[in-house]
């Protein structure tokens, strides 16, 4: 690779002696022509100091009236850049994912697991919508889709996820958007019965279901949560050893959000099976499972939102497998364990 300016005959700026006329002594040229040099090096300089003077005190103040002091940034980071670092922490079929790890799975340094979440510059879902696909749903022995669908329909606007409105965004409009809990977030249930399902669908499969129902209810709509539901007998690669479910997210033309939603009672006690006992027995795991995904999906949807920078833990990792609960949703109830708050500083729910 050839420096900047080029070899000899090429466009660009030379070498000093290049611009020094012939006819001159030598020692004249040097001098001259370092003396024209400095002084140019010092004009460039005053004015990239008068550009950075400018550019300041106009984000300080914008084009009218100073921002108020709560609206500046000053959440703390962690050493470097914390945009450099993923939540996204398994590999699965060549894809990178954030897993909800099963009961019992061994988590090395699991006593330094609590502590705050921190912004990573990313995106989070601000006005937020759930539509859900129950892949060749043709059995379901232990009704998981009445379970699911009957606890989407209820979780939004709920004091439950309530615990997500204090993250946020930070765009480039230079003010804090919030994630909004509004009511009837889900918007469209699917049972797809046409497209063929594998044994054990690859992540490239999911995604691709995902981009089915996003298709079927329209087109990809960046503040929404994409579940893919597969019926019993067809976990894919990892489940239920390695997760119980994730998150992640595919670029179809714009970045879609989705979860992997395995049928949770083939894992039995390690995916929440009977976990506290509560009336839903089997399908415990079901809503938790659902819900957990959820909450980070809507905190931490392209994997740089909020999550915790030295384990990569999200807001629904810090709280896994503690205190599960049979919550009240008005009239009916479902089985869900806590989320993190960095205002409460621990699991609330």
């Amino acid at each position: 690779m050839q420096p900047r300016g080029g070899p000899s005959g090429a466009r660009g700026r030379g070498t000093l002696a290049d611009a020094v006329p012939a006819n001159r002594a030598p020692g004249a040229k040097i001098v001259v022509g370092l003396a024209a040099e400095n002084r140019q090096v010092a004009i460039m300089n005053r004015l990239a100091l008068f550009r950075a003077t400018f550019l300041t005190a106009f984000l300080l103040t914008g084009c009218s009236g100073s921002l108020p002091a709560s609206d500046m940034r000053q959440e703390p980071s962690p050493p470097g850049s914390v945009s450099a670092k993923s939540a996204f922490d398994m590999n699965v079929d060549g894809h990178w994912v954030h897993v909800m790890r099963p009961r019992g799975y061994p988590i090395p340094h699991r006593e330094h697991w609590v502590g705050n979440l921190i912004y990573h510059n990313g995106t989070v879902q601000t006005t937020p919508s759930i539509y859900v696909v129950y892949w060749q749903f043709t059995t379901d022995p232990d009704n998981v889709a009445t379970d699911l669908t009957g606890f989407l329909t209820v979780v939004g606007g709920s004091t439950w996820l309530n615990t997500v409105t204090q993250y946020y965004q930070w765009p480039r409009s230079r003010r804090k958007i919030y994630v909004h809990n509004s009511v009837a977030q889900l918007k469209g249930v699917w049972y797809d019965n046409t497209n063929p399902i594998p044994l054990h669908p690859t992540d490239t499969q999911i995604e691709r279901e995902a981009f089915n129902l996003a298709q079927h209810f329209g087109s990809i709509k960046k503040s929404a949560v994409y579940f893919v539901a597969t019926p019993t007998g067809h976990g894919g690669k990892g489940f239920p050893n390695q997760y119980c479910a994730y998150h992640s997210n595919a670029y179809y033309y714009y970045n879609i959000a989705y979860v992997n939603l395995p049928y949770q009672p083939d894992a039995g006690y390690y995916c929440g099976a009977n976990y506290i006992y509560d009336p839903q027995g089997i399908d415990e795991g079901v809503t938790t499972t659902a819900g957990h995904e959820l909450a980070e999906t809507q905190t931490d949807p392209l994997g740089q939102g909020w999550f915790d920078y030295n384990y990569q833990h999200e807001i629904g990792d810090e709280c896994a497998w503690t205190n599960w609960q049979y919550t009240s949703f008005g009239s009916v109830s479902y089985t869900t364990q806590p989320l993190w708050s960095n205002s409460a500083g621990g699991c609330v729910q």
